[in-house]
């Protein structure tokens, strides 16, 4: 903290807890501004040692006053952040982890209708922004979670694959009409 009077992490949902405590034994008690950036809902590097909890640990210790979220998207589409939102704040009032409530998120919305750069999908299928991918009922299912990540990655991969294939096929004809429109040939 002598070299370096402020810190600013960005990407901070994904941080261990270690480079958090290293962080946190250089900054603390030293008046020095630390800035965590970041957004839970975009936890992905867990397979790496990314725990979303030390994020919400973390954030939970930093008084009320000094906390600043952004309640605006400025790059995604309306119907995708009202999806998105709707995930992680409403779950029937419950904590989509699972935790009591410990993890809330704040509620988001889109500064544009289309997202900061639309661009046009194929209609057609009538599907809403945000898909789920159900996997069918265990049959060795009694009580809790059965399927192993190897068993759900059969399922789940060659149904991901598909959706992109579809969305490739259906975008064919877009994009050709898009090229066309600016000369291309």
């Amino acid at each position: 903290h002598g070299t370096f009077r402020a810190a600013l992490i960005d990407e901070f949902q994904d941080t261990d807890p270690l480079q958090f405590d290293i962080i946190r034994r250089i900054y603390e008690g030293t008046g020095c501004p630390v800035v965590f950036v970041g957004d839970p809902k975009q936890a992905i590097y867990s397979f790496r040692g990314g725990d979303i909890f030390t994020y919400f640990r973390a954030t939970a210790a930093i008084p009320a006053e000094s906390r600043r979220s952004l309640p605006v998207n400025y790059r995604s589409a309306k119907d995708l952040v009202a999806s998105v939102s709707a995930v992680f704040t409403s779950a029937g009032n419950a904590s989509p982890f699972a935790d009591g409530g410990l993890t809330l998120f704040p509620e988001v919305v889109a500064h544009h209708e289309g997202g900061k750069d639309p661009r046009q999908l194929p209609a057609g299928d009538g599907r809403a922004a945000l898909h789920w991918l159900l996997l069918p009922a265990d049959p060795g299912f009694v009580k809790g979670f059965t399927w192993t990540k190897t068993e759900a990655e059969a399922m789940v991969l060659p149904a991901i694959v598909g959706e992109i294939r579809r969305l490739i096929d259906a975008s064919a004809g877009v994009l050709a009409r898009h090229l066309y429109s600016f000369g291309a040939r």
